[in-house]
């Protein structure tokens, strides 16, 4: 068609939107097509232009919803009231009873704020409101534009702006759903914003994919994984431990898990999820460290079905993956070492997990004092130096920085110099005394 009739045709449907429900969002690709194409054609309406797939789609939308038709009257009266917040690196939603919050993956941290809050709103509604059918839902937001293409049903200065707020108008048509947007003064907006600016959860461990394909080609595909965010999950279906936009169920702990699993808990899970399989004679696959001396071990020995696969014997593919490092750049982190190194860091950071599990501290995000208490348990272990300096070592690589500073250039963990305890002076004077003795000895063939 030429972009006359477009103009014509798009005319007319945005004068029969007020008497069809959800119409206006149905008519803003159109409304692109037609705008960009005369741009393109210098202001010739007789040109010629083609509709894009979108296009098609909405037409088709009106093809099948025009002969049944209406619009009710609405009132502001809204059953839920939902408040949404963005940052840089995650978003965060809350109502008056729950809350929610989630991470962007590296491709989303990329767009534009004004995007990000958009998707935030479609992410509180889907965590939070998924259960809701036929109602209105106020949304409340500090962001003018998401306020503006959510109540005008889209816009056509930004098209990814149009596509996200498609999205959401889109998932609320689905569930008869009625949302208005109003604002909130960012000082006002507390909660939700607070949840955006949550730290990466310590506990939202997940392997690297070609340890998991090892796992399913070895085991069998699982249906559903039990401990997961949208970041990290494994399988299309997952159960979160706290609402999440895509999840199937919130706390795995509260269904049945007779369906063939995977879950990979957190450590301090580990004996509740084992009881769990035991109560519901369920089977599938479990994911744990390999600390034969925790109090959860020999449970965990009695209900194996098949032998352990032992992963790779290197910790660093999962500090690297928790720091969210692409595959490539994960392989390139770990081959800056020798394997020798790397699997004495392993070594290392078990015993500092281990530490952190009966300690209750964190281990990615550990402070100063954790760190001192824990190299003080090894000296008053007995201990010598070169291993505790070694494990100084292998933390600070780990870690990285601590209250904002290199761990290895700390200022506390250099006063804190155990080397000067004179039981250790005395172990690093005799260490030097007898390779002092080593140099000064002659050579002999006996």
């Amino acid at each position: 068609m030429n972009i006359h009739d477009l103009f014509k045709l798009t005319g007319q449907l945005i004068a029969a939107s007020p008497a069809v429900n959800y119409s206006t969002i149905h008519t803003r690709d159109l409304e692109m097509l037609r705008n960009s194409a005369l741009v393109k054609s210098n202001g010739d309406y007789l040109a010629k232009c083609e509709l894009n797939e979108e296009c098609k789609f909405e037409l088709k939308w009106w093809l099948a919803v025009l002969p049944h038709c209406y619009n009710p009257l609405r009132f502001q009266k809204y059953l839920v009231v939902l408040t949404t917040d963005s940052s840089t690196t995650g978003w965060g939603a809350h109502t008056d009873l729950e809350v929610t919050r989630g991470f962007w993956s590296r491709e989303e941290q990329l767009l534009h704020i004004n995007t990000l809050e958009l998707i935030a709103v479609l992410n509180g509604l889907k965590s939070l409101c998924s259960n809701l059918t036929g109602c209105s839902i106020l949304i409340r937001s500090d962001n003018t534009t998401t306020i503006a293409y959510i109540n005008k049903f889209g816009g056509c200065r930004s098209a990814i702006n149009l596509k996200s707020a498609k999205a959401v108008w889109e998932w609320c048509e689905e569930r008869s759903i009625w949302i208005f947007a109003s604002y909130i003064k960012s000082v006002d907006n507390i909660i939700a914003d607070r949840q955006s600016r949550q730290a990466i959860d310590e506990s939202d461990f997940t392997l690297d994919s070609r340890s998991f394909d090892l796992i399913c080609q070895t085991f069998g595909v699982s249906f559903i994984d039990l401990f997961a965010t949208s970041m990290s999950t494994k399988c299309q279906r997952f159960a979160s431990w706290y609402p999440d936009p895509n999840c199937e169920v919130v706390d795995s702990f509260t269904i049945d898990w007779s369906e063939f699993f995977y879950a990979f808990p957190p450590f301090s899970q580990i004996s509740k999820v084992l009881r769990k399989i035991r109560n519901d004679n369920a089977t599938g696959i479990v994911v744990v460290p390999d600390w034969s001396t925790q109090s959860w071990y020999p449970q965990f020995s009695r209900l194996l079905l098949s032998n352990i696969l032992e992963g790779e014997s290197s910790s660093s593919c999962f500090i690297w993956q928790s720091n969210q490092f692409p595959e490539n750049v994960t392989k390139l982190l770990k081959s800056s070492c020798q394997d020798s190194t790397w699997k004495q860091y392993q070594s290392n950071f078990k015993k500092w997990k281990a530490y952190c599990v009966e300690n209750e501290c964190s281990v990615w995000n550990p402070t100063i004092n954790s760190i001192l208490s824990f190299l003080a348990t090894l000296f008053d272990s007995g201990l010598g130096y070169t291993t505790i300096n070694s494990m100084r070592s292998s933390l600070s690589t780990i870690i990285g920085k601590v209250d904002g500073q290199s761990l290895g250039s700390h200022p506390l963990l250099i006063v804190f110099d155990i080397l000067r305890h004179p039981r250790l002076m005395t172990e690093a004077l005799d260490r030097w005394r007898l390779g002092h003795i080593k140099r000064q000895l002659p050579l002999t063939d006996n």
